[in-house]
């Protein structure tokens, strides 16, 4: 084993899961709940978990196309995040609607689940 190829990978891997946290730290102070989290959780574990049962066969999929759709995906809930930011920020203190949260939640949980796959991908190299 080589420990540099190690410590680089599991310091890369550790950027990218938290990347992850952050943007569930942003939602969850938003929301004052443990939902973020929640859905964070399932989306990092709904990568995770395959990847350490059938991880060696991670490199076989073909990067350009992944890291093409992570990218559009990643813009989009950016996009999302702002867009909700700035909603917050205009009208804090009031209530939102649970059609909001939805999207927001699912932001939080397809941003971890990308994440944890770049993560993956990393350590699988």
């Amino acid at each position: 084993m080589d420990f540099g190829i190690f410590f680089a990978a599991f310091g890369i891997s550790l950027l990218e899961l938290s990347e992850a946290g952050a943007v569930t730290a942003i939602y969850q102070g938003i929301y004052r709940g443990f939902k973020p989290v929640l859905y964070a959780i399932a989306g990092v574990l709904l990568v995770l978990v395959p990847t350490f049962t059938v991880g060696k066969y991670i490199i076989y999929l073909p990067l350009n196309y992944v890291l093409a759709a992570s990218a559009i995906i990643l813009f989009y809930f950016g996009y999302r995040l702002l867009r909700s930011a700035r909603r917050s920020f205009k009208r804090s203190g009031k209530g939102k609607g649970s059609e909001e949260e939805r999207g927001d939640l699912a932001v939080v949980f397809t941003v971890s689940a990308i994440e944890a796959f770049e993560a993956a991908w990393c350590s699988s190299h």
